[in-house]
């Protein structure tokens, strides 16, 4: 019972598209002003290693809610949600269950699409990252960032979290006893190579725009520690891990 399902009274009011990405429900139905103030407003995509639960339930018809008053009240809503469907532990996940990556994706968004669609949901945009649109994009813009120079080889040497794939810093891992703070498993202490993004060249070009828009970062708390932050060194970021194949090509 986890394929999604026409759900009538949604499906009256939807209006056909010819390309993708599919509006939403509710989204359909709305007229949208040209001069109409816009706004973007969008959930964490969700992981394909794991069914749905109440905090994915929580979190979409809290995001829902915004986009429907922000709709009332007469804005151009683009209300996006959607499926992270790369990555190790999808790939481990896979793996463990006998499957393709693919498969084991397929499963799992079917069941994200199907609470949405219970739930009433009303997202303009669903977004797989195995979506050949997405794929795309996302070529495009590493040959973009790439002709910059933006982009290096290197090796990293430390730590990586794989719940949440990424790398932690000496100092996290040594706070954490490193271990992954919510599960109690050792963090992957790893040597490899991977791609990096010169985030330290946009230091200050961040910290301008930052205090200039102040409206960028809401609450205030949260702007005044990211520029905290950033008055500190600023680590290039590993955008692209090379001892798996599970990504975009």
């Amino acid at each position: 019972d986890i394929l999604p399902e026409p759900v009538p009274d949604v499906e009256e009011r939807r209006v056909a598209k010819t390309t993708p990405p599919p509006l939403g429900a509710v989204a359909h139905n709305l007229v949208k002003p040209g001069d109409a103030e816009k706004y973007y407003i969008t959930t964490a995509i969700n992981y394909t290693n794991g069914w749905a639960h109440i905090g994915h339930a929580y979190e979409a018809v809290a995001v829902d809610s915004l986009a429907r008053w922000n709709r009332v009240y007469g804005r151009d809503v683009e209300f996006s949600t959607g499926t992270d469907e790369h990555g190790q532990k999808i790939a481990q996940k896979a793996e463990s269950k006998g499957k393709t990556p693919k498969e084991i994706c397929d499963i799992y968004a079917s069941a994200f699409q199907a609470l949405n669609q219970r739930l009433r949901i009303s997202n303009d945009v669903y977004i797989r990252t195995t979506d050949d649109h997405h794929m795309k994009t996302c070529q495009k813009l590493w040959e973009m960032v790439n002709a910059k120079g933006d982009i290096y080889l290197d090796k990293y040497t430390g730590y990586y979290l794989v719940r949440e794939e990424r790398y932690v810093t000496d100092a996290e891992a040594k706070e954490w006893d490193y271990k992954d703070p919510s599960t109690g498993k050792p963090l992957t202490e790893m040597s490899e190579e991977s791609y990096f993004f010169r985030m330290g060249k946009y230091q200050q070009k961040l910290i301008d725009h930052i205090k200039t828009h102040p409206d960028f970062i809401k609450p205030e708390q949260y702007r005044q520690q990211i520029l905290a932050r950033l008055e500190e060194p600023l680590r290039d970021l590993s955008c692209s891990r090379r001892t798996f194949s599970w990504g975009i090509p």
